[in-house]
């Protein structure tokens, strides 16, 4: 069985990097590829539970601030030491210096994969960003993006990256009629025209009473 180490700052519901890997580690036939997963913050016990389960394992490492940057680089070195990958996948660009970095000794394929098209808005964290991630072409030798406009934010143009489009399990979005008459039908809406986002069913909830 091959083990690919993917590098997350979390496994979160509220991570969409996250949610990108997982969907894909839920289609994975483990017992040929599975995923092992360093992190920077621990994960809820189901989580965990799910992906122990399978027989992939997870390592938190020091979190990624300023003041802890050497006694990262410490774990990391041991971790290497101690850990046999030919494969680690990263998708935190601002460390990959250090993590990719640290893989060169021991790991031949290093992918970094660039999930977004575009900097952060706080000017000091773009500024940083921007020169951590100078250095991924030293530290990464193979590229993955999610679009051709993530893979020139982050690698240049004509960098050759892989484009790997994020993928969604379409059958949970697909219009269920019984579904919809009972939520409908349970908010007291049967008969009215609903424009939604994430806070729907609680807002109507509480002011269908007022909704003409």
């Amino acid at each position: 069985m091959t083990r690919v180490l993917h590098v997350l700052d979390k496994i979160d519901i509220n991570s969409g990097v996250s949610s990108v890997v997982m969907n894909y580690y839920k289609k994975l036939d483990h017992s040929k590829l599975t995923f092992d997963f360093m992190l920077n913050e621990d994960i809820d016990i189901g989580t965990r539970e799910y992906i122990e389960g399978n027989g992939s394992k997870v390592f938190i490492m020091p979190s990624l601030k300023v003041a802890n940057t050497f006694k990262y680089i410490r774990a990391l070195k041991m971790f290497y030491k101690s850990h046999d990958y030919s494969i680690i996948h990263g998708h935190v660009a601002n460390s990959a210096v250090f993590y990719l970095g640290q893989a060169r000794k021991t790991i031949p394929y290093r992918i970094m994969h660039s999930h977004q098209a575009g900097g952060v808005t706080i000017l000091w964290k773009r500024i940083r960003n921007w020169v951590l991630t100078r250095f991924i072409k030293c530290v990464a030798n193979e590229y993955i993006a999610c679009s051709s406009l993530a893979a020139d934010f982050m690698f240049g143009k004509n960098s050759n990256a892989v484009i790997i489009r994020n993928a969604i399990e379409i059958n949970r979005f697909r219009l269920n009629e019984a579904t919809r008459e009972d939520v409908r039908t349970g908010l007291g809406l049967n008969d009215k025209t609903i424009n939604g986002n994430r806070a729907t069913p609680v807002f109507f909830y509480y002011f269908r009473d007022s909704i003409s």
